[in-house]
């Protein structure tokens, strides 16, 4: 079948001539950075492109290979190519492209790749179609992503010459799965509210409520940003230096976390250095697209785990010492613990100042206990948070020097019973890759009921 001219919005695809050869050349042929990740090297000349052009001439009318040349309406300027190619060994035709790199980022590639398509399916009957792309050519892959084509498997190619060998991505592009989704895909619709409260039905959660158990508590106060469609996801966040909170549905699909990871970088750009707590399915999403996009990078910074307490367990041998409510005048006593406790966790807190403040307002809520040793000293702490049904434990630290002799089992076991007895479950979310202090938790009568994890952009 002859090569056919195509016409989108902006751009005429037509069959390419010999009598481009110049235009191409000082377009793109030319350029190093076109033709950077390109199976052909840079033309040395325009006799090089007018010889390549010879051959495509050739095939105009054959029903293997199909070019066009991307005309600009606007300006009738020749910006690009590209075509589909069968490949026999694969059964199929393999979608190819290059454009100027003044018309860069412009939509100009995605418009005539999916006309392409459009030809490939109802002109050629081509259900399935492939397209691969070098690992830092991560534009290439995006455009891929827009027209339908989805990530398989990760491969590799050669330069025509042999010069050069890249580490790619390969893509499929399948007819039917394209519009079994494209029937499902109903975008999400959701609404933000800011500093508004009681906007989220916290039974939307319920199956997740001690993984998510601080979500809960913060939807019932007022929080800086809530997004959510009050169906399949949450995304909520209380005030800075805390973490953005993101909770999903199990079962979400490919362009559903699509949209919330759009959702998250317009709302929560990774310029303002949030972190979020959320679901692995969720993170690990984040992760490749930021690698994929080319953004600042994501990664897991923390692994956490959600254990309760069904029923307290006595440590076998009690701590020396006792535990006492911390006062007003141990304000900054805990102050340090506090600061000391960030070292150790990344706690949310930025300063020494927030330190001293944090350590007044957990005194004042008459909920943050210490353990002193037999002479006296403070050498641990440990706080809770009333979330009825649950009750939160948290900010559980001693001090270095003190590990290792039972102070914190003591506390957090005696802290357990005071919850348990308002009528609570007790819950705690501890780092999944402190084991020692786990393996205390489980002795007490903790029992292990999920994870989740902390992303944060920048991270190594």
């Amino acid at each position: 079948m002859r090569t056919p001219i195509l016409e989108t919005q902006r751009l005429i695809l037509r069959p390419l001539c010999v009598g481009d050869a110049e235009e191409i050349y000082h377009n793109w042929a030319c350029d190093p950075e076109v033709a950077k990740f390109m199976t052909w090297s840079v033309h040395e000349n325009v006799q090089f492109t007018r010889d390549w052009l010879v051959d495509v001439e050739k095939r105009i009318d054959g029903d293997e290979a199909y070019d066009w040349g991307f005309v600009r309406k606007a300006d009738h300027a020749l910006i690009g190519s590209g075509g589909i190619y069968y490949k026999e060994d694969r059964g199929m035709f393999t979608l190819g492209y290059n454009i100027m790199k003044s018309c860069w980022n412009q939509g100009y590639m995605t418009e005539a790749a999916a006309e392409i398509l459009e030809f490939a399916t109802k002109v050629l009957h081509q259900n399935k179609l492939f397209a691969y792309h070098a690992k830092d050519n991560l534009n290439s892959g995006k455009v891929m992503e827009k027209v339908g084509f989805h990530y398989v498997k990760d491969t590799e190619y050669d330069s025509m010459d042999g010069t050069r060998h890249f580490e790619a991505r390969e893509y499929l592009f399948d007819k039917d799965e394209y519009e079994v989704r494209q029937k499902s895909n109903q975008k999400l619709t959701y609404k933000k509210y800011s500093y508004e409260e009681n906007v989220i039905d916290t039974a939307l959660f319920e199956k997740d409520r001690l993984t998510f158990a601080v979500l809960t508590w913060i939807v019932n106060n007022k929080s800086r940003l809530v997004i959510t469609d009050h169906k399949r996801f949450v995304i909520c966040h209380s005030e800075f230096p805390h973490p953005v909170w993101i909770w999903t549905i199990d079962d979400l699909t490919q362009e559903e976390l699509s949209e919330i990871w759009a959702c998250v970088e317009k709302e929560l750009p990774a310029e303002e250095e949030h972190h979020f707590n959320t679901k692995y399915k969720v993170a690990d999403f984040c992760v490749n697209r930021s690698k994929q996009e080319g953004r600042i990078p994501f990664a897991i910074s923390m692994n956490m785990c959600t254990f309760d307490c069904q029923e307290a367990i006595a440590p076998t041998k009690r701590a020396e010492g006792r535990m006492s409510l911390a006062t007003e005048e141990e304000f900054r006593e805990v102050a340090v613990f506090l600061w000391e406790f960030k070292q150790d966790t990344g706690i949310d807190i930025e300063t020494k100042e927030q330190c001293v403040q944090k350590a007044k307002d957990l005194i004042e809520t008459g909920r943050l206990f210490l353990w002193k040793d037999a002479a006296g000293e403070n050498v641990a702490m440990c706080s809770f948070r009333n979330s009825e049904p649950i009750g939160c434990v948290t900010h559980v630290y001693t001090k270095p020097q003190e590990r290792r002799k039972g102070y914190a089992g003591s506390l957090v076991y005696e802290v357990t019973c005071i919850i348990k007895k308002m009528g609570l479950l007790p819950v705690l979310y501890t780092d999944a890759d402190y084991k020692a202090s786990n393996e205390c938790y489980k002795k007490i009568g903790y029992v292990l009921k999920g994870s989740l994890c902390t992303i944060a952009a920048g991270q190594k």
